[in-house]
């Protein structure tokens, strides 16, 4: 088994702040440029200690991405910056207030760009710079599924209208409304394009200004109701620097 590792990181960041579900305004990014280079190192040498034989790739916005093709010297690893293959990209989602849309369309653009390359491999797995995994196994990305951290549930009122898109607890009998931890998972490359279709709907629904609060984590797990039986939820422990707030978090 052959597995891709698509790092997904924007080690230089803009000064354009985000918005979030709450209608907080943040900082685009906790850390300093040399802090988010660290990280991404010890992003890159923690997936070799996951899986010595897999393939890397890092996916980067930076715009000054021409100082970090060191990068493209590490073995096995492949350097994607979007200012090199896409740049009209690069500067959405390097100014876009909405960081599921941000997200979301880097990986649009990287498959559509590198689709025939992610399909020579068994498993696509992306992780967020910055994170590393407990209780991990590459057993658990299993042929034929999506697998990723099991869900969190979040008490949110019935009355609460942020939520109205998503709210099928009545349908599902669940009493609260779910999440998936967004920073790794991985599939079949199989289900390429069953993914490619969910970020595309969770890219529909953010740039609807009715609907741009809501954050990836809300919406795979409800794009995925429709075809759950092929969703594979692992009791993995995710750690980490949240990007915005710099604060660790452990789900």
């Amino acid at each position: 088994m052959k597995n891709l590792f698509v790092i997904t990181s924007s080690i230089n960041t803009s000064d354009v702040p985000f918005k979030y579900i709450n209608g907080e305004v943040v900082k685009r990014s906790a850390f300093t440029e040399d802090e988010r280079f660290r990280q991404t190192v010890y992003t890159i040498s923690y997936v070799r200690t996951l899986d010595p034989n897999c393939d890397i790739i890092l996916l980067d916005s930076s715009e000054n991405y021409q100082n970090y093709k060191i990068f493209e010297h590490i073995k096995n690893l492949r350097y994607y910056p979007l200012g090199e293959f896409a740049p009209e990209v690069r500067n959405i989602v390097s100014t876009t207030s909405q960081k599921a849309y941000a997200e979301c369309l880097m990986l649009k653009t990287f498959i559509d760009y590198a689709r025939d390359e992610i399909l020579k491999y068994d498993n696509f797995i992306k992780l967020s710079g910055r994170y590393t995994i407990e209780d991990v196994s590459l057993n658990d990305f299993i042929p034929g599924k999506f697998s990723i951290k099991n869900p969190i549930g979040w008490n949110v009122r019935v009355d609460d209208e942020r939520f109205s898109l998503i709210d099928n607890r009545k349908e599902t009998g669940e009493s609260t409304i779910n999440s998936y931890v967004t920073m790794f998972y991985g599939f079949d490359t199989k289900l390429l394009n069953y993914f490619y279709e969910i970020n595309d709907k969770i890219i529909d629904v953010v740039l609807n200004p009715q609907y741009n609060h809501f954050s990836i984590e809300y919406l795979i797990y409800f794009f995925t109701r429709e075809r759950k039986e092929i969703i594979n939820e692992c009791n993995w422990t995710v750690n980490g620097f949240d990007g915005v707030n710099g604060l660790w978090l452990r789900f």
